[in-house]
């Protein structure tokens, strides 16, 4: 009969090798998480492009006062009134990313911000006496296909350390 014997995982070399680089990867998360960050505000930026939200669902379009107020201002381009969020481009310029060794996240500086995330009621339009509802055109945030897209990034992170 033939004899099988298990070498105890302590005396592989490889094994503990690749084990000693996952610890270490697991340590210092920072590379990972700058890359949740850069991959996070790809998709904020795809989402200004597509006029979308996280959801896949479209932003409300523009009404035709702010439409004509645009072209009034000069925002309007001669394709038409520019896109939705961009009127001046200062909220999408305004979004960066920041990542540390513990978390990834997209914001911007802008104050006005939160008023198109969430939608705001009764505000005052372009500083005169109008007063419309502002509807919520979320740009932050993820989905399913996102949350998938940055466990890939992590696992990435860790097939990296044990090859």
């Amino acid at each position: 009969m033939t004899e099988v014997r298990i070498e105890p995982l302590a005396t592989n070399a490889e094994v503990l090798r690749r084990l000693h680089a996952l610890q270490a990867h697991a340590a210092d998360m920072r590379p990972a998480m700058r890359d949740i960050a850069e991959t996070l505000l790809a998709h904020v930026e795809q989402r200004f492009d597509d006029e979308r939200g996280p959801d896949g669902q479209p932003w409300a379009q523009l009404s035709d006062a702010t439409q004509a107020e645009r072209r009034r201002l000069g925002y309007a381009s001669e394709a038409g009134v520019a896109k939705i969020l961009e009127r001046s481009r200062g909220l999408l310029d305004s979004i960066a990313s920041q990542a540390d060794a513990e978390s990834a996240l997209v914001t911007t500086n802008k104050r006005y911000a939160a008023t198109h995330q969430f939608g705001d009621k009764q505000r005052k339009v372009f500083g005169g006496p109008t007063r419309a509802d502002i509807p919520a055109r979320p740009f932050l945030g993820f989905d399913a296909g996102d949350e998938d897209e940055l466990l890939r990034v992590v696992r990435g992170h860790f097939e990296d350390a044990i090859r």
